[in-house]
């Protein structure tokens, strides 16, 4: 995949997703019980992890073949691990990662592929309540138990904080992106 497919793809996912969560949200607003706080959560971290996955894409499509990546980075962003298997051989596995060193991670070599500088707020309150809706999110997808499935006032909360501080931390990087765009293309490295 080449870096316009790439970007056309972003925007694809970025249009769907963001249409489910628009649902999503409706869905609440209109009836605010326990189905629609659950479908809410399912379907904001449908659309972090697939936003952050074409922003890795676009990434991967935009550095592969220059020395800006290491091997690891590719791995990572090709989502590809190595493994023997019975004949002492190596197999491809896929490479599944931890929500949120994941985002890390795809703003990282995003802002990468701009030439831009930028850094994450992860000492923000924000981040926190990022951490505390992955950890609701895994709670409500992975059931133990029924109480386990109930989303509380201070739940719903953290994912307000949360999905603010993300909204935000993606408003920011984009922003640095583009005016690292903006800075070479008056050096003439860009198009």
């Amino acid at each position: 995949m080449n870096r316009a497919e790439a970007v056309n793809e972003l925007k694809r996912v970025f249009k769907v997703l963001g249409s489910d969560l628009e649902d999503a949200l409706a869905l609440g607003r209109e009836n605010p019980n326990q189905f629609a706080h659950r479908t809410l959560f399912r379907t904001y971290f449908a659309y972090v992890e697939g936003l952050a996955f074409q922003l890795r894409q676009v990434s991967l499509a935009s550095l592969q073949n220059t020395p800006l990546l290491t091997e690891g980075d590719l791995a990572l962003l090709r989502e590809q691990r190595y493994q023997l298997n019975h004949r002492g051989q190596p197999e491809e596995r896929e490479n599944f990662q931890q929500v949120l060193p994941n985002l890390l991670f795809s703003i990282h070599c995003y802002v990468k592929n701009h030439g831009a500088t930028f850094q994450p707020d992860i000492g923000h309150h924000g981040w926190e309540c990022m951490k505390n809706s992955v950890a609701i999110r895994d709670r409500l997808t992975h059931p133990k138990s029924a109480e386990g499935l109930e989303v509380t006032e201070k739940d719903v909360q953290a994912f307000v904080e949360g999905a603010a501080w993300w909204e935000r931390t993606l408003l920011d990087m984009f922003t640095a992106c583009g005016e690292a765009d903006d800075f070479f293309r008056k050096l003439g490295r860009l198009e």
